[in-house]
């Protein structure tokens, strides 16, 4: 059965293509396998197969919004086009309820010879809109799309901005119950980006479902509700934004190789006692590390003002004091330690080390465990979520190699100010003082 408030469910999905690697083989594979079966032999091939997608099963709510996220080549696109009725699958089943409309790849829907005016009722039409319902949205979207008189040029004279915002104009003026969305926002400027975004809000608010690609990690973050990881065609991770995309870009930029639905928030931590309370952390797999064979961080402790280990800071600045020990099996002759803070979305807060703090680090000896010891107060950050991470490197800045980083080493949470008013931005400005002064003279 089909439930009333599925939008599109996508069923063992895949996409194959034949790649010939030379255009006789193309040729060969319409003829010869044909007479091989008719003459009872079994037929030869001339190509090689390319699963672009395979087995893909998911289901999005109406009024869902869910973004699909993977590197280069791994199949994001091809779904999207299967899913708007543009490529035909191999296999598996997709099924769609209500109108969609797509914005896919650069170049795609607009007849370049067409002017944007033409190309405008063209796009009604193929959506099933009449031309009366388009002559009343016209307006709109030539005010939405803010291109002048170029809405009555040749698409082809068209710069990508003006293209994907005459393109997006009408995708949210037909008023589809389905919204796809691959990448072409990033072509617009960043005044363009935040309008599209907005009008996104409200078309989601009106129960449209969004199926969203981007490989702008913030973007998806902030918009979707989940999340679809697809690496060689296959999901690899799917579940909430902020923990699958913190994966994603642990793996792409990282290496670290960890699709586990384990929050990286909920990490276990082992400690151990000591004298004056501020308790060691050991590191261990869990802390999302990546390292060489013969460097790591062995363990770590933080205080925040006089608290040792303090899982909760306040919303104003915070003295944060941290030392961590760190065993080199080989030398170190120019080491590099660094500190970085990211939030929820997985943006760097707070980031600095050694080299940009000008402080010159003495070498390591192989075989030697050292204690790096870092300390700074840090301005009152907006309350929410935190990670800090560690690592140290080998080299100067812009020329260094990477030796161990830990990415999950400490979770902190900063508290909403008592006052219960939280200002914007990622840190909180302190002691400001906004003054309204009245001019005399006559009302106007």
């Amino acid at each position: 059965m089909y439930s009333d408030d599925i939008a599109i469910r996508v069923n063992n999905l895949s996409k194959c293509y034949h790649i010939y690697e030379r255009p006789q083989d193309r040729l060969k594979q319409s003829l010869y396998p044909r007479f091989q079966q008719l003459m009872g032999r079994q037929p030869s091939t001339y190509f090689r197969e390319f699963w672009a997608l395979r087995d893909v099963s998911f289901e999005i709510k109406k009024g869902e919004t869910v973004g699909i996220i993977g590197r280069n080549g791994s199949g994001k696109s091809t779904l999207l086009q299967i899913i708007c009725g543009t490529l035909t699958p191999t296999g598996g089943t997709v099924d769609t309820r209500g109108r969609i409309a797509a914005l896919l790849e650069l170049g795609s829907g607009f007849n370049p010879e067409f002017t944007g005016r033409e190309n405008v009722y063209m796009n009604g039409s193929i959506l099933g809109l009449s031309r009366e319902e388009m002559d009343a949205r016209f307006d709109d979207i030539a005010a939405f799309a803010d291109i002048g008189e170029f809405i009555d040029q040749p698409v082809k004279t068209y710069s990508s901005g003006m293209y994907v915002r005459l393109a997006f104009a009408v995708a949210v003026a037909v008023e589809p119950q389905i919204m796809v969305v691959d990448e072409a926002l990033s072509v617009g400027d960043i005044r363009f980006q935040n309008k599209c975004l907005r009008r996104l809000d409200e078309i989601k608010a009106s129960g449209c479902s969004i199926l969203f690609v981007s490989h702008s990690s913030t973007m998806i973050e902030s918009f979707c509700d989940s999340v679809v990881w697809l690496e060689q065609g296959e999901i690899r991770d799917s579940g909430r934004p902020n923990e699958v995309v913190r994966r994603y870009v642990d793996y792409m930029a990282h290496g670290v190789n960890d699709s586990g639905n384990k929050s990286v928030f909920d990490i276990g931590i082992e400690t151990e006692q000591s004298s004056n309370g501020w308790e060691w952390i050991r590191i261990t797999d869990q802390n999302n590390v990546r390292a060489l064979d013969d460097y790591a961080f062995k363990r770590i402790r933080v205080k925040v003002g006089e608290e040792p280990n303090a899982s909760r800071l306040p919303c104003e600045p915070t003295v944060i004091e941290i030392e961590c020990e760190f065993l080199a099996l080989k030398p170190i002759e120019f080491p590099l330690f660094a500190v970085g803070i990211f939030n929820e979305l997985n943006e760097p807060v707070i980031h600095c080390n050694s080299n940009n703090l000008g402080t010159r680090m003495i070498p390591i000896v192989d075989g030697q465990l050292v204690t790096c010891h870092f300390k700074a107060t840090i301005p009152g950050l907006r309350p929410g979520k935190y990670l800090l991470a560690i690592g140290m490197d080998e080299g100067l800045l812009g020329a260094h190699q990477l030796l161990c980083h830990v990415y999950d080493a400490w979770v902190f949470q900063v508290l909403s100010p008592r006052s219960g008013r939280i200002q914007g931005g990622y840190v909180q400005v302190q002691d400001a003082t906004i003054n309204l002064q009245i001019m005399k003279g006559d009302r106007q």
